[in-house]
């Protein structure tokens, strides 16, 4: 019995002192709930597109002969992964998009992750958030693409980030 009595006592004595000090223990909990909420009213979801490039070391032509040295094949992959990276072609994809989801996708900006949700947020209260032109659809459309290389395959992925979820179909 002495025992038992002991084990209420323990339990009766946490109880106690949860019941003096619930406010600093449901305050921040609280506070945190509230936190998680608003961040997940503000957030939006972010749909991805891949697609896989094929850089293929058999030549499907007959009479061509076949690439297969490795220097041969990782300098071919660089460069398809630098051409799609590039500039040239990021302005000349953004200058063919005549769609209405897409630019208005563009417009939105950049990407917007973490603390760059808050941010965004703020900017566009005060109004200074990102414009339509040329130049901003294209930083908006070089944060969305991504190009993923594992050297010893010879596979390029492209990836292509959007908060619309037909806007990288």
């Amino acid at each position: 019995m002495n025992e038992d009595s002991s084990h209420r006592s323990s339990f009766h004595e946490e109880a106690v002192l949860f019941y003096r000090h619930w406010r600093w223990m449901a305050t921040p909990l609280a506070v945190c709930l509230a936190l998680t909420a608003l961040y997940n009213q503000v957030a939006r979801p972010v749909y991805m597109t891949q697609a896989v490039v094929s850089i293929e070391t058999v030549s499907r032509r007959p009479g061509l002969r076949p690439v297969v040295d490795a220097p041969t094949v990782e300098a071919a992959m660089a460069r398809h992964a630098t051409l799609i990276e590039s500039l040239n072609l990021i302005e000349g994809a953004v200058d063919s998009l005549n769609g209405e989801g897409v630019p208005a996708e563009l417009s939105t900006g950049p990407i917007r992750t973490g603390m760059d949700v808050v941010t965004g947020i703020y900017q566009d209260l005060m109004g200074t958030g990102p414009g339509g032109d040329k130049q901003a659809s294209i930083i908006a459309f070089r944060s969305r693409l991504r190009v993923v290389r594992t050297p010893p395959s010879p596979w390029i992925t492209v990836q292509f980030s959007s908060y619309d979820a037909e806007a990288g179909v």
